[in-house]
């Protein structure tokens, strides 16, 4: 069972979908937040930080680090505040705090899983980093999120990564734009055949808010994180080629240096998101499009991009995610991931399905 402290975010965590066992709110002392539930048996303390008298002082939270076992408390931070700051977080890892977030989502991934020292570690070296950081505040709120479930309007900070030696690190980020539209397995395929060119340690995936890679087995370059620890993770990889992140439900695409939206066009798919997201579709004619698990033919193919006014960039029938995947090299050419140039693979035309696709 957890507990929830919260104050000004209260609205927010009142809708938080967690078995609680006691919830208080107002403005408390550390002091006073640790007499609370020092006797009280609870799996995690959920602390909007705004509730904690004196939140902006780094000072105010070194009570904890005596009191409670800092791997149960999770720090709900308000988006844009003194606390969301490199400084500030970095002195919550120094208080041996990992656990932090500005998003409901973030608080559902440490609730299952907790950061450990290596997931926070790079905020310690903000300032002394290989890679070049620069972030840029941006005043104007972000107009091109798609979630399956609703419209979020967020206050987002570009973010560019520049590798040394004027060597750009590519970073792809993947979207669902219909519900489970594969990009999941399909990281996990490009990934697979991206490695045949840059070697293992050269291609990195990162899954944002859930932990769905574990179950492609033991693959040491496939992580998980939340939104708030994406861009840090990022930065702790600076020395890869090729950087693959599936946003699943979270949205931070000014961290990609491209980003595709996957459409699965089934009929089930399609009506479903017309239905519930006719703006998506106008949304998608400025963006990059691929036809995932597709069965369509030729002609159906046309049909859809006269449609909907999508300018599909590549199309993808299902497969198999156990063999290799050749179909896959043309998409990361597309992607700018590999020089065609130097494709050995079979240009023969195939048989079936695979036959369609056939450039």
């Amino acid at each position: 069972m957890n507990v929830i402290v919260s104050n000004k975010q209260s609205d927010v965590l009142f809708n938080l979908d967690l078995d609680v066992i006691k919830n208080v709110t107002g403005e408390y002392t550390a002091n006073e937040i640790v007499e609370m539930f020092k006797n009280l048996f609870f799996d995690k303390l959920i602390l909007d930080v705004t509730a904690l008298k004196n939140y902006e002082d780094s000072n105010s939270y070194t009570f904890f680090k005596d009191n409670f076992d800092l791997n149960k408390i999770i720090l709900f931070l308000p988006q844009d505040s003194t606390v969301c700051s490199p400084s500030f977080l970095s002195n919550f890892v120094k208080l041996g705090i990992y656990n932090f977030t500005t998003n409901v989502n973030g608080i559902k991934f440490l609730i299952n899983k907790s950061n450990t020292y290596e997931n926070v570690a790079s905020l310690l070296q903000y300032s002394n980093t290989g890679a070049t950081i620069v972030n840029e505040n941006v005043n104007t709120k972000n107009k091109d999120i798609i979630s399956n479930d609703k419209k979020h309007d967020v206050e987002q900070k570009k973010v560019k990564v520049v590798k040394s030696a004027n060597k750009q690190l590519k970073i792809i980020g993947f979207i669902n734009a219909t519900v489970h539209a594969g990009s999941t397995s399909l990281i996990y395929m490009l990934q697979k055949e991206l490695q045949k060119v840059y070697g293992k340690s050269g291609v990195v995936a990162i899954e944002v808010n859930r932990h769905d890679f574990q179950y492609f087995g033991n693959n040491s370059n496939m992580f998980a994180c939340t939104g708030d620890n994406l861009v840090s993770i990022i930065r702790s990889h600076q020395d890869a080629e090729v950087i693959l992140v599936d946003f699943n439900d979270y949205r931070s695409e000014s961290v990609c240096t491209d980003t595709v939206y996957l459409v699965e066009p089934s009929v089930i798919r399609m009506n479903r998101l017309v239905r519930n997201r006719m703006d998506l579709l106008k949304k998608l004619t400025q963006k990059k499009v691929i036809l995932n698990k597709c069965l369509l033919s030729k002609g159906d193919i046309s049909d859809f991009k006269t449609e909907t006014g999508i300018d599909v960039l590549f199309e993808i029938p299902p497969l198999n995610d156990r063999v290799d995947n050749s179909i896959l090299n043309e998409l990361c050419s597309k992607l700018g991931l590999v020089d065609k140039s130097d494709d050995n693979t079979n240009s023969e035309t195939t048989n079936g399905i695979f036959s369609i696709f056939n450039r």
